[in-house]
């Protein structure tokens, strides 16, 4: 049968984390703190020999995980027993399991009723008040037990982090610095101390107290990647990727500082050296799937396919459950163009994964790719039918039936992910362009305003409005202030078309060069940028230039009568 973790030290797992500090588990290994409860058993009298019978039976039903069963005997056996502490406090701990935090509490404050100099109970309240974010009461509490107790090294520590958690940093410093004058082994205190040093942007004591914290206890994990934290927090890049490879030296099985080491070298763009790290890691330890996982996602970086399929393979095989793993092998197939294979990938990501609708979009677009169109417009249907979290997927529907030849059905689409999403501004701007494609420019330009409504910075609408304005010679001083906030958001080729069109409406055309210029170097095969660079050269009169773009629009739209009347009226070449 599996043994879960004692009553006992459920309370005590939340206090060994101080707010800010990164997640960074405050015990170490072998710190002595670990095997501590806050609401020990010694000293404490064992029930009456009246209650023994329903306390025992309550023991048997709690190492079956029957708590409300457990929760009834322990009641009977406090009514038998009323001034039994032990036993008040065993049935709060089963209280919390059940959920029950009220019942909990007043069954420990009934406990101080009867035995106000409990240690346990004060500091079990105490403990509760915290998990509540309570600060003011588990600082009563703590308090109390502190004064019952003098010598409780847990109570101290627990007190500071409380403090620390209200913002009274002198006084939680002050109580961690006498702990230590008292106890100078006692490495929570020293790591919590650190740490508070480092909230309290006192970086200089935290280096200190990490440093000699590293001496004591040269292989202490949690202590090397806080000084390694600090280190990155000043910004001292070289020092902390020092750091790093000497703990790594130290010592090698601290997979921790590793990962750390690799992670902020590729934050640092060193890619090769963290792939080097990371194969390192994996030769010394082949079951580390984090480092194989990190490998892969360099291969799919560096477009090395067949790598990134190998190690993504390799992760599934020893972890079939990884759906982001099977996620991203999937993804390495389709760039493979292993369409199929890729396919099959994709399909066996589980519904209940939150990659569930980004791998059917993938899916979809995969059996369109196949030529098996009605098929993806059946397995986005089924999806959008009924518990749909992603708007989005009412774009891919959009898309097939337009490249299935049904586009009757796209503004349909759009209308029942609009019922569904109604301030989705991405809905809103494609039902626009659908609009505007269908030449209903006037409801187009409607939808578009509501996008931009439904999200202010939403680029592309931004520069449908600005080149709207641009085509019909209109509110041009309101469309270069759109088309400029839209290039700021999104520095892409045919955003830089609009803002240059817009400048030459302006006749601006210093800016409209560099703009139109940018856009042609994006988009070399766009007859629509060419022509209006051609527009451009034009006005400037560089013939040659001017004829130069023409010529190239029609190579790309030949049919376009426009351009080759402009391309005409050129002055004939000398």
């Amino acid at each position: 049968m599996e043994r879960r973790m004692p009553l006992r030290l459920l309370l005590l797992v939340p206090l060994f984390v101080l707010t800010g500090c990164g997640g960074l588990p405050l015990s170490p290994t072998g710190s002595g703190y670990a095997d501590e409860t806050l609401i020990p058993v010694d000293g404490t009298p064992p029930p009456a020999a009246k209650a023994a019978y329903a306390f025992t039976r309550a023991r048997l039903l709690l190492d079956e995980d029957e708590y409300a069963a457990a929760a009834v005997q322990l009641r009977e056996a406090v009514a038998l027993d009323p001034t039994s502490a032990y036993l008040r406090l065993t049935l709060a701990e089963v209280y919390l399991r059940l959920g029950e935090e009220a019942l909990a509490i007043r069954t420990v404050e009934e406990t101080l009723v009867v035995n106000p100099a409990s240690v346990e109970a004060a500091l079990f309240l105490g403990n509760l008040y915290f998990r509540r974010e309570d600060h003011a009461d588990a600082i009563r509490y703590y308090r109390q037990a502190i004064a019952r107790a003098p010598d409780r090294e847990s109570a101290y520590l627990h007190l500071a982090i409380s403090l620390a958690k209200s913002g009274a940093n002198e006084e939680a410093t002050q109580i961690l610095n006498e702990l230590l004058q008292r106890h100078p082994e006692a490495v929570l205190a020293q790591l919590t101390l650190g740490r508070l040093y480092r909230e309290t942007g006192r970086n200089d004591a935290a280096e200190a107290t990490f440093r000699q914290l590293l001496a004591q206890h040269p292989d202490m994990d949690v202590a090397a990647l806080e000084l390694g934290a600090l280190f990155e927090s000043r910004g001292e890049i070289p020092e902390a990727l020092g750091f790093y490879r000497q703990a790594s030296i130290i010592n090698p099985g601290n997979l921790a500082v590793r990962h750390r080491l690799a992670r902020l070298l590729l934050a640092q763009g060193e890619v090769e050296a963290a792939r080097r790290e990371l194969d390192a890691i994996v030769a010394d330890n082949p079951d580390d799937l984090e480092a194989r996982r990190k490998l892969g996602l360099i291969a799919l970086e560096q477009q090395r396919w067949d790598d990134a399929v190998t190690t993504f393979s390799t992760i599934l095989e020893a972890d079939p459950t990884l759906d982001q793993v099977r996620f991203y092998l999937g993804t390495a197939q389709e760039a493979q163009a292993e369409n199929a294979a890729a396919l099959a990938t994709f399909a066996a990501v589980g519904a209940e994964s939150p990659l569930y609708e980004d791998a059917l979009m993938h899916r979809a677009l995969l059996l369109q790719q196949l030529g098996r169109t009605d098929e993806a417009i059946t397995l986005l249907e089924a999806r959008v039918a009924g518990a749909v979290q992603r708007p989005d997927l009412f774009v891919y529907l959009a898309f097939l039936y337009q490249e299935g030849d049904r586009p009757g059905a796209v503004l349909a689409v759009f209308d029942r992910g609009l019922a569904r999403f109604p301030d989705n501004a991405e809905l809103l701007y494609r039902k626009g362009v659908v609009l505007e494609q269908r030449g209903l420019h006037a409801e187009a330009m409607a939808q578009v305003e509501l996008a931009l409504k439904a999200e202010p910075d939403h680029a592309e609408a931004l520069n449908f409005i600005a080149y709207s304005y641009a085509e019909a010679g209109t509110r041009l001083d309101e469309a270069l202030i759109l088309a400029r906030r839209a290039v700021a958001l999104k520095r892409e080729g045919h955003i830089l078309d609009t803002l240059g069109w817009v400048c030459f409406r302006l006749k601006r055309y210093d800016e409209a060069r560099s703009a139109l210029e940018s856009a042609a170097q994006l988009l070399p095969d766009d007859a629509i940028v060419q022509e209006h660079l051609g527009d451009l050269y034009r006005a400037l009169k560089l013939t040659k230039r001017a004829r130069s773009a023409y010529e190239r629009s029609l190579d790309l739209a030949p049919e376009n009568r426009g351009v080759q009347q402009k391309l005409k009226k050129l002055p004939a070449r000398r």
